[in-house]
């Protein structure tokens, strides 16, 4: 059977789909719903990519592409993107336990990374170690639990660990070292 014409159903009639009636589409006079209340999935397939945008302004909410990326937006800014190496966020990602006192990475764009803590900063690692790493990716420090005794460790042979502080003239100074090729 075939329609010519649109169909309208007063508010809270629904189309309803299956045996039993599995699937109802409907409007409440509020709101609007696709329900599936069978069994097995709610599939929306399409032939190549799916966009849900706002009816009013047309901004994009989310865009999932075949075979790329899925894109979230706020406000028609692409937030949240996953790509083929994992996902990428534009702005600052926040993370809450409870909805209160969220830690927040944000990344300066000049690629400073900044971890901000309304509370302690802890990190904690099963194998007892922080690794600390440079931009070739080399080691060159380490801290670790031994024991219960706490290791600061300069990894790079001969090489001293150093202890500085502003020198109240706008420098740096050593005030104290330890020597690692003693």
């Amino acid at each position: 059977m075939w329609a010519d014409k649109d169909l309208q159903f007063s508010d809270s009639i629904k189309a309803k789909f299956g045996a039993s009636s599995d699937l109802q589409i409907y409007h409440d006079g509020s709101n609007s719903y696709i329900k599936d209340t069978g069994t097995g999935n709610l599939f929306i397939q399409a032939a190549a990519n799916v966009q849900i945008e706002s009816s009013t302004s047309g901004e994009n909410m989310a865009v999932f592409n075949e075979n790329g990326a899925v894109d979230l937006y706020y406000d028609n800014s692409k937030k949240f993107e996953t790509t083929s190496a994992g996902v990428t966020i534009t702005g600052a990602l926040s993370i809450t336990g409870d909805g209160s006192n969220a830690a927040t990475l944000t990344e300066s764009g000049s690629g400073d990374f900044t971890i901000a803590s309304v509370d302690d900063l802890r990190l904690d690692s099963g194998g007892n170690d922080v690794v600390l790493r440079g931009a070739s990716s080399s080691e060159f420090g380490r801290l670790s639990n031994s024991s219960q005794n706490f290791i600061i460790k300069n990894i790079t042979a001969d090489k001293d660990i150093l202890f500085q502080a502003d020198n109240g003239s706008g420098g740096t100074a050593t005030y104290f070292f330890l020597d690692g090729s003693a």
